[in-house]
């Protein structure tokens, strides 16, 4: 298979990128830096220069993979709408495409926030700024629908 991972270089995309490298899989990993693309050549991905908060000059590729992996944050403010950004971007290319990739969205593994006493809201309802949409998603335990893609 073709596997696009968004995040190839963090902590939970590289682990995803050695397994599907390990398994026989075709790899290409979104970076943005010189460092994660020699990074990613080195575990025998093909680098795919772009940014996140970016996805027009990247995301067509989408349209060639069998599967997206999408395991990127922003790690700031922003996160949220870039997220959604490259979600809605991902989900145009792969309604156009001629077999739809599969798609693995890892979103909520950097949702949870810390207190301004340095505390963590985990268990105080740490989700409940979500929209509602991404919530009836997570709660359903089945594939959705994003705009008009398919999304398991």
């Amino acid at each position: 298979m073709k596997v696009l991972v968004l995040g190839a270089t963090g902590l939970i995309g590289t682990a995803v990128t050695k397994e599907l490298l390990r398994a026989g899989h075709e790899v290409m990993g979104l970076c943005r830096s010189d460092w994660s693309a020699r990074r990613l050549e080195h575990l025998g991905a093909t680098p795919l220069p772009g940014d996140l908060r970016d996805p027009g000059p990247w995301a067509g590729v989408a349209s060639d993979s069998d599967g997206i992996i999408q395991a990127a944050a922003t790690f700031e403010e922003d996160m949220g709408p870039v997220d959604r950004h490259v979600l809605t971007a991902l989900a145009q290319v792969a309604e156009a495409a001629e077999t739809r990739p599969r798609f693995i969205y890892t979103g909520g593994c950097w949702l949870g926030d810390q207190r301004q006493d340095g505390g963590s809201s985990f268990g105080q309802n740490a989700l409940s700024h979500l929209d509602p949409g991404c919530a009836q998603r997570r709660h359903s335990g089945r594939s959705a629908t994003l705009h008009g893609a398919a999304v398991a």
